[in-house]
């Protein structure tokens, strides 16, 4: 069995929420050990997502967490306290890489930017994931997935005509994706180190990485002078596009037709009806300009029959469709299941659940068994003592002092 791409790599994790702990998580995946790095002051606020606090450790059964925080060792330090900014310092010390996602300038207020920790460790690499960047006028504005979303204008193409943008996309769109970047930002720079034998310094931008995502309908004004609209589900080439009801409550299949082929390969597979010779419907020009009308025609067909069935057909006669599915159905799913796709995890707290690997399956090496994601301070002594050295003694000063520990001074953050 080989290693894993990141075995030997550590990182210090000082990210919060779903972005900067989703980077991290990809990075724990690889094979990094990854040291999250939390308080009883201020865990991660992740903690507190979908999750009833009021019930016993709640804070440790939320899905966001668990989810995002696999295959990695937490502590807790405060860095209102000297002795835990020196413990962070310490820790950057003998790491390869930090991640951060606060506000510009909170790392370096707290003692443990770049500058100070370089001099700790030549060597390091750090990524600051922001919201707006290190410089520049936003730099100290506050940033969430939904202003990301809505200011990068995502969110004005997100929508129906006629309707209001729509904010969806930030909970689903922009954490996910800023930690992608974030996950590649870390392999590259991780990369340029071993090459160069340089540590350096990443100012990453979360409103830059969904800006770039704008890169057609931005090149589509650049080039074209068009200001793309809200369209729902229509697509800008292909017709008919979008999600049909089927047979029984709440059913949906999503069908895209995008050439002349895919038009008579569906038309052959409803078996030709009248309307499918249609004059209107001869070009993908006419279908795009009569789609109203080709909606109607595709959802009588649809609404008598069944999701599956409905999609399974098409795929046959070589149009892309496919049912929509909830969350029920996804860990349900045969295809998933035979590629072994989830993960069985038992943790503590939150007791046994599945969550879905990594999406990379590497055809040499089988990965260990994952960790599921780590009590807060769980590993206070495996890496205060364990790693630092700190004796016994101390860590009970520190305790006491409320610097580390493992129960929460407040259940919100």
């Amino acid at each position: 069995m080989r290693r894993l791409p990141l075995e030997g790599i550590r990182v210090l994790d000082a990210t919060h929420f779903w972005a900067g702990p989703s980077a991290t998580g990809i990075l724990g995946d690889l094979g990094a050990q990854v040291v999250k790095v939390e308080s009883i002051q201020r865990y991660d606020a992740g903690r507190t997502l979908q999750v009833d606090l009021s019930q016993e450790k709640g804070y440790e059964r939320a899905p966001a967490f668990q989810a995002f925080n696999r295959n990695k060792l937490g502590v807790t330090l405060n860095l209102g306290d000297e002795r835990g900014v020196r413990a962070f310092r310490a820790l950057a010390r003998v790491s390869d890489l930090v991640m951060e996602n606060f506000s510009a300038g909170v790392m370096d207020r707290l003692g443990v930017g770049y500058q100070a920790l370089r001099r700790e460790n030549p060597t390091l690499v750090m990524i600051s994931m922001s919201g707006y960047g290190a410089t520049g006028p936003w730099r100290s504005y506050v940033a969430f997935a939904t202003p990301i979303a809505q200011v990068s204008g995502i969110a004005h193409l997100t929508g129906y005509q006629g309707g209001p943008p729509l904010s969806r996309f930030s909970a689903s769109g922009v954490d996910p994706i800023v930690g992608l970047f974030g996950a590649m930002a870390a392999l590259v720079a991780l990369h340029q180190r071993r090459r160069t034998g340089r540590g350096f310094y990443l100012d990453f931008s979360q409103h830059e990485a969904i800006v770039s995502l704008m890169g057609t309908p931005l090149m589509d004004y650049v080039l074209n002078g068009r200001n793309q609209a809200r369209q729902g589900d229509r697509n800008p080439v292909a017709a008919p596009h979008g999600c049909y009801p089927s047979r029984g409550e709440d059913r949906w299949v999503s069908i895209a037709v995008f050439n002349d082929d895919q038009w008579e390969r569906l038309c052959h597979a409803l078996e030709n009806p009248e309307w499918c010779r249609d004059r209107r419907f001869a070009d993908a020009v006419g279908r795009h300009r009569h789609q109203d009308d080709l909606d109607q025609h595709i959802t009588r067909w649809t609404s008598q029959r069944d999701a599956q069935e409905t999609a399974r057909l098409l795929q046959e006669a070589g149009v892309p469709a496919s049912p929509v599915r909830n969350c029920r159905e996804v860990l349900d799913d045969s295809h998933l299941e035979a590629r072994e796709f989830f993960l069985e995890m038992d943790h503590p707290v939150a007791g046994r659940h599945r969550q879905p690997r990594h999406p990379v399956l590497y055809s040499k090496t089988q990965p260990p068994p994952p960790r599921p994601a780590p009590l807060l301070g769980e590993h206070n002594q495996a890496i205060l003592s364990g790693l630092l050295g700190l004796s016994r003694e101390t860590l009970e000063e520190l305790e006491q002092d409320q610097v580390i520990g493992t129960v929460p001074l407040r259940t919100k953050v």
